[in-house]
């Protein structure tokens, strides 16, 4: 059988909200898809790509194909000290504001994202109410 008569490997996406109640479950359904071979990818920040990394990287190890993709998160156009990445840093109901507009700016970078590697699916989390449209837009199951 030839390259072009084998069918692609599907490509999901995962989204989950910043923080670690939301991420853990979340790369745990990955690595689930990751191990039926299916390609998963979980979007994250810098901050908490490194949560996401350690508990992926023995899949990784293990030839499957999961792994994660960097976006900014924009903490200072939201309002929040620079590293505040995570709801694990929210302390104030001003700052929980100031989050939820962040999840709002991640719009752009997860629809660049998202037009540059064109997964099957998106996965996403209520907290982004925006990636259905997003998904539409981009022709992508959500």
């Amino acid at each position: 059988m030839d390259s072009l008569s084998q069918p692609r490997q599907l490509h999901i996406f995962f989204l989950p909200q910043m923080a670690d109640k939301i991420i853990n479950p979340t790369t745990d359904m990955a690595r689930i898809f990751a191990r039926e071979g299916l390609k998963a990818n979980i979007i994250s920040t810098h901050l908490n790509a490194p949560f996401v990394s350690s508990k992926i990287e023995k899949d990784r190890q293990l030839g499957l194909e999961i792994s994660v993709r960097l976006i900014k998160f924009p903490c200072l156009k939201a309002g929040l000290p620079e590293g505040c990445e995570n709801l694990h840093f929210i302390v104030s109901p001003e700052m929980a504001i100031n989050f939820k507009i962040a999840h709002i700016l991640l719009r752009q970078p997860v629809e660049e994202l998202l037009q540059e590697c064109h997964p099957n699916c998106l996965v996403s989390d209520r907290f982004f109410p925006w990636a259905t449209e997003v998904a539409g837009k981009l022709g992508i199951p959500r």
